[in-house]
C-alpha cells in the first residue's frame, strides 16, 4: 500500500470514530467507542447505542475508574461528565422509562434515587459496591433484585429512613431477594416492612447491633421462604424474626450468633422467659442445623438489657424445641475443642522431633562405643604404634575380615 493510500485510510476512519469524547455517555456512541458506562440492548438482546438509547431495555452498566458512584434515576438526558480525574459526586444514571433490566457492577455506591419511575423493571443486580441506598419504592415488577457484595468488604445495604422500611411501593409476591456478602448496619430499622415475597434468601451477611431497642432490625415480612445461612448475626432476638410470617419453609444453618439476650422490652410479647426467637412449626432438622452461640451476653448488655441476664444462654433454649438445642453448637466449646486439638498436633510435632533427636544421640553413642571398642581390640593385638592411624590399619587388608572379628571373644 502507497504513503499516501495509508494517510487517507486512517482520515476515513477518524472521521468514522468520530472526535474523542470529553464525557461518558450511558450507551456507546459506535462499535469503537469507549466512553460509556453500559451495554444497551433491547428485548431480542440486539445492541442499541447511544443514538437510540431509548430504545434499550437491558442495561449492563460498570464505573470506570473516573466514578465512583451512580445514582439509578428514570429523567431523559444523560447526564455530561467531564474525564479529568476521579470524582466522589455520584454520576446520573438515567434510564428509559420502560427499562427492564439493570445490572450495575464495580461502582462504588449505587443509590435508587427518589422519583424513579421504572414501572417495568423486572431484574435489578448490583454486585461488588461498598454501599446500596434505596430511596424509592421499587416497582411492583420486579420480580427479582439481587445484592452482592465481596467477602471482604460487604455491601453495607440501607433504606431512606423516610421510607419507614418498606423496599416495594405494592406487593409483588412473586419477587425472589438475594442478598450474599451484605451488611445491615446498626441504623437498621424494621427493614421490608410488609415485604410480600415468593422467597428471600441472605447468605454470608452480617446483622449488626440495631442502635434503638425499641425496634428490630427486620419488620413484618410474609414470604413462602425465608434463608439465613452463613451469616454473622450479632443479636438472634433484636433480628426480629417472630415478626416473620413463612407459609413454607425457614432455613436457618450455619451462622454464628453472638448474643442470646431477650430484650427486657421485647416487643409485643408476653412471657418473655416462654418463647423462642422463631416460631416453632417452621422448625425441621434439614432446615435448622449447624448454627453456632456465643455462651454469654455481650458486655454491653450482660445483666442490663437483657431478661434474666445472669444466666441469658439458658434463655435461648427455654421456649425452644429439642431440633434447635441439638442443632446449636456453642462457640465456646468449639474454641476450647479448637485449642486441644492444637495443642494436641503441636505435642505429637514435639514428641516425633524429640524422639529423632534421641535416635540419633543413641545412634551417635553406638558407633562411638563400637569405635572405642575397635581400638581396645586392635591395642591388644599390639599392631598398633605410636600416632598410627586405627583406621588405616583396619583398612590395610580388605579381604582379612578377622581384624574386624571384634564381638567373639
Amino acid at each position: 500500500m502507497m504513503p499516501s493510500t495509508v494517510f487517507v485510510s486512517v482520515l476515513c476512519s477518524v472521521f468514522i470514530a468520530g472526535p474523542v469524547s470529553s464525557s461518558y455517555s450511558l450507551c456507546r456512541n459506535s462499535t469503537l467507542s469507549s466512553q460509556y458506562l453500559c451495554n444497551c440492548s433491547n428485548s431480542q438482546e440486539k445492541d442499541i447505542f447511544e443514538e437510540k438509547r431509548t430504545q434499550a431495555t437491558n442495561f449492563l452498566c460498570r464505573c470506570p475508574i473516573a466514578i465512583e458512584g451512580v445514582d439509578i434515576s428514570s429523567k431523559n438526558e444523560i447526564e455530561p461528565r467531564d474525564l479529568t480525574g476521579v470524582t466522589t459526586q455520584p454520576y446520573q444514571l438515567r434510564f428509559p422509562e420502560h427499562t427492564q433490566q439493570i445490572k450495575i457492577e464495580d461502582c462504588k455506591s449505587v443509590s435508587y434515587t427518589s422519583e424513579t419511575l421504572l414501572d417495568n423493571l423486572n431484574h435489578l443486580e448490583i454486585n461488588n459496591a461498598e454501599k446500596v441506598e434505596i430511596k424509592e419504592y421499587l416497582p411492583k415488577a420486579l420480580d427479582k433484585l439481587i445484592i452482592s457484595g465481596k467477602d471482604e468488604n460487604k455491601t453495607v445495604f440501607s433504606c431512606d429512613e423516610n421510607m419507614g422500611g418498606y423496599l416495594y411501593g405494592e406487593d409483588n409476591e412473586k419477587a425472589e431477594l438475594q442478598f450474599v456478602n451484605v451488611k445491615f448496619p446498626s441504623e437498621s430499622d424494621e427493614l421490608f416492612t410488609e415485604l410480600h415475597a415468593k422467597s428471600f434468601t441472605i447468605e454470608k451477611s452480617s446483622f449488626e447491633p440495631i442502635s434503638s431497642k425499641e425496634t428490630t432490625l427486620l419488620g413484618e415480612m410474609t414470604l413462602e421462604a425465608l434463608t439465613i445461612k452463613n451469616s454473622d448475626i450479632h443479636s438472634i432476638f433484636d433480628l426480629g424474626l417472630l415478626k416473620s410470617h413463612v407459609l413454607q419453609k425457614i432455613e436457618f444453618s450455619n451462622n454464628r450468633i453472638h448474643s442470646t439476650c431477650k430484650p427486657s422490652n421485647e416487643f409485643e410479647h408476653e412471657g418473655l422467659d416462654n418463647h423462642c426467637f422463631i416460631y416453632l412449626h417452621i422448625i425441621q432438622n434439614d432446615t435448622f442445623r449447624g448454627n453456632k452461640v456465643r455462651c454469654s451476653c455481650s458486655f454491653k448488655t450482660f445483666k442490663t438489657d437483657c431478661v434474666n441476664g445472669d444466666r441469658a444462654i439458658t434463655q435461648f433454649g427455654a421456649g425452644c424445641s429439642d431440633v434447635i438445642l441439638k442443632n446449636t453448637t456453642i462457640l465456646l466449646l468449639l474454641v476450647v475443642i479448637a485449642v486441644l486439638s492444637i495443642l494436641i498436633i503441636v505435642g505429637s510435632v514435639v514428641f516425633i522431633i524429640r524422639n529423632k533427636k534421641a535416635t540419633r544421640t543413641l545412634e551417635e553413642a553406638q558407633r562411638s562405643q563400637a569405635q572405642a571398642e575397635v581400638e581396645l581390640q586392635i591395642k591388644r593385638r599390639g599392631d598398633v604404634g605410636p600416632g598410627d592411624d586405627y583406621y588405616s590399619i583396619l583398612q590395610e587388608d580388605e579381604n582379612d575380615t578377622s581384624q574386624y572379628d571384634i564381638y567373639t571373644d
